[in-house]
């Protein structure tokens, strides 16, 4: 059930180990960055309230554990999230945009839950401004939650 869900766009043609500006061709292979985070129940609440999504499984604990899981499951829209704070804010960072996205999820994550993001830029093209970038989700003892790759548009810095 989990392994097969992606989400495609449109193709136009806690931070450790993060860069900060955008490097030169021969250094911009293999850049990574890192992010740790968690969600509250009051993160899936405001989402809740912003998507329209109320979907209880999300929201209730009883209604979780009655669906099999451990408890609350964390929107897959608020671990991608987090994956655009990283491409925005630090790999490659500001002035780059998304141009397309494909995501597995293969375990849930829960409320209050810890997970780290690991995103590693794996080929750059200078002339077209594109990234192609690699990114994996795990919670615990390197729980695979999520995986996926993106392509960015990187605008003049």
């Amino acid at each position: 059930m989990w392994a097969n869900s992606s989400t495609s766009l449109p193709r136009n043609s806690d931070m450790a180990e993060t860069p900060t500006s955008r490097q030169s061709p021969e250094k911009s292979e293999n850049l990574r960055a890192r992010k740790t985070f968690s969600f509250s129940q009051a993160d899936l609440q405001a989402f809740a309230a912003l998507s329209g999504d109320t979907n209880p499984i999300h929201l209730d604990d009883a209604v979780a554990r009655d669906c099999g899981f451990e408890g609350r499951v964390v929107y897959g829209a608020l671990i991608i999230a987090k994956i655009s704070e990283v491409i925005g804010m630090d790999l490659p960072g500001l002035r780059s945009v998304w141009t397309d996205l494909k995501i597995a999820f293969h375990k849930p994550l829960f409320v209050n839950e810890r997970a780290e993001l690991e995103m590693t830029v794996t080929s750059r093209s200078e002339a077209a401004k594109l990234d192609e970038l690699t990114f994996r989700v795990t919670k615990g003892d390197n729980v695979l939650v999520a995986k996926g790759k993106c392509g960015v548009y990187v605008g003049h810095v």
